[in-house]
């Protein structure tokens, strides 16, 4: 299993129909589409501050992690967000090296601190990512709220 930087977004259906069959639950009112999922993928992949490294096992792309980096509102640091963050169910043990990838590649490219989101709108692994994040050294920094607007 190796960790490389996505250069097309060819080769993406499989882990891609797998994100969507995790997230197509319709939790939130939030609509989820493969295009959708596509076309941003595409964009982190062919941005000039972000990026996409994809998880590849020896038949097909098996995970991918979306960065992107931005200017702190708040100072001059440099912050990378992790966009998305999918490994297909059966290639999650390999997670991490995913992460250690993208942090690497954002220290790499100036930034002072690394962002990663635990979100409730696949499934209920929110909890799980977030004690993942804490055995990675990672603190607790912002919670946040939706609510559907009608």
């Amino acid at each position: 299993m190796k960790c490389v930087e996505a250069k097309s977004i060819e080769g993406f259906e499989t882990v891609l129909q797998s994100f969507y069959d995790t997230h197509q639950s319709g939790r939130f009112g939030l609509d989820v589409r493969i295009e959708d999922v596509a076309d941003e993928l595409e964009v982190l992949i062919n941005g000039t501050m972000t990026t996409v490294f994809i998880l590849v096992s020896e038949k097909m792309i098996a995970g991918f992690i979306g960065v992107v980096l931005f200017k702190s509102p708040t100072g001059k640091d440099i912050i990378a967000n992790e966009k998305f963050w999918y490994v297909m169910p059966e290639y999650r043990g390999y997670s991490l090296k995913l992460f250690r990838k993208a942090k690497s590649w954002a220290k790499d490219h100036g930034a002072s601190h690394f962002i990663s989101n635990a979100s409730m709108l696949a499934s209920n692994l929110h909890d799980k990512i977030c004690k993942i994040y804490e055995a990675f050294g990672m603190e607790k920094f912002e919670t946040s709220y939706i609510k559907k607007l009608r």
